[in-house]
């Protein structure tokens, strides 16, 4: 299998959202990895890939309001307090490691490893296209179970909210060849 190199322009964004009782006070959010390693082989259609993404490296974008990220939805006490639990309570083991791979460029399953657990997805609306001098651009979506991954229920006060077990994993990926 040839190895490809990610790009600096790859994205993996993170939505959560707010489900329960008092969920229209919470918000749906969007965070952002950064400081993304991974080793991607590439045969043919035939592909398969090791990414780890560092906690310390998740940021929050913004809030939703349906597909529309608001950057401006938080203030920075707020976005420092949600980096804060997501490392302390949320992810404490440091690094997110995932496995994923494809018998062709159209599909593929996701598996993440996380110390309390394992969770395999199929990887959704998955897209390559190519680019300039023998590049890929692939794109994709997975919905991941933060129980199967072992992570306990994010709440807010007195339970008046929760974060949705189902989160949304999107990415846009360049390969250099």
């Amino acid at each position: 299998m040839a190895q490809r190199r990610l790009d600096e322009a790859s994205t993996f964004t993170i939505r959560t959202r707010a489900e329960g009782m008092l969920s229209k006070l919470a918000h749906d959010l969007e965070l952002v990895a950064g400081g993304v390693t991974a080793e991607v082989d590439v045969e043919g259609e035939t592909w398969r890939a090791g990414l780890v993404f560092p906690v310390d490296r998740i940021d929050v974008v913004g809030t939703l309001d349906g597909d529309r990220v608001d950057r401006g939805g938080l203030n920075r006490i707020e976005r420092m307090e949600i980096k804060r639990r997501l490392r302390k309570e949320v992810l404490p083991d440091h690094v997110v490691r995932v496995a994923a791979e494809g018998p062709s460029f159209s599909e593929g399953k996701l598996t993440l490893l996380a110390p309390k657990g394992q969770h395999e997805v199929p990887l959704q609306a998955l897209s390559v296209e190519p680019a300039e001098r023998g590049q890929l651009i692939v794109e994709g979506r997975s919905f991941v179970s933060l129980r199967a991954l072992g992570i306990k229920e994010i709440k807010g006060p007195l339970g008046a909210f929760k974060v949705s077990d189902a989160v949304e994993l999107r990415f846009r990926v360049k390969l250099k060849s």
